[in-house]
C-alpha cells in the first residue's frame, strides 16, 4: 500500500501491466489516486466505491 501523500515520489513501484485498485477508508482519497495514476498514463485503475467502510459494511472479507 502507497499511503495519497507518497504516491507522486513512489508511483515507480507500481506496475503498469496489470489492474490498480485504489482504497482507502472512504473512497476519496483513492479517487484522488486513481485519477493521478489515470493521468499519467495507467491504463486500468479502478477506485473501490466507498472504501473500506463500504466493504465492511458489505461484510466483504478483511484481514487485520
Amino acid at each position: 500500500m502507497i499511503p495519497l501523500g507518497e504516491l507522486e515520489a513512489r508511483v515507480g513501484e507500481i506496475p503498469r501491466e496489470r489492474p490498480i485498485l485504489a482504497i482507502c477508508q472512504s473512497g476519496q482519497r483513492s479517487l484522488a489516486a486513481a485519477a493521478y495514476l489515470l493521468q499519467l498514463g495507467y491504463p486500468e485503475v479502478v477506485n473501490v466505491d466507498g472504501g473500506t467502510s463500504a466493504w465492511i459494511e458489505k461484510g466483504y472479507p478483511v484481514s487485520r
